[in-house]
């Protein structure tokens, strides 16, 4: 079973999302949120799916429908 992503649609998921703050949802309908560091498929883990790496917490086996841009957090407190 081949369900790799071809490398066209895989380079338009790294400039979209990464370097962003997104939620993503898992095979196990978890969602994650936090900033893309790495979209795409695992060399070592070919199986896993699709990957994505949120705040240095890889998460495989990613809904590609379900990434989504989130807003960006709001400072706790302000800068005097």
């Amino acid at each position: 079973m081949n369900n790799r992503l071809p490398d066209d649609v895989l380079k338009h998921l790294e400039e979209t999302f990464k370097g962003k703050r997104i939620s993503v949802e898992d095979s196990k309908g978890e969602v994650w949120i936090g900033e893309c560091y790495f979209i795409g498929h695992n060399p070592y883990l070919p199986s896993w799916g699709l990957q994505v790496t949120l705040d240095r917490t890889p998460i495989s086996n990613v809904k590609l429908s379900s990434i989504k841009i989130v807003e960006p957090r709001k400072p706790l407190f302000k800068n005097y």
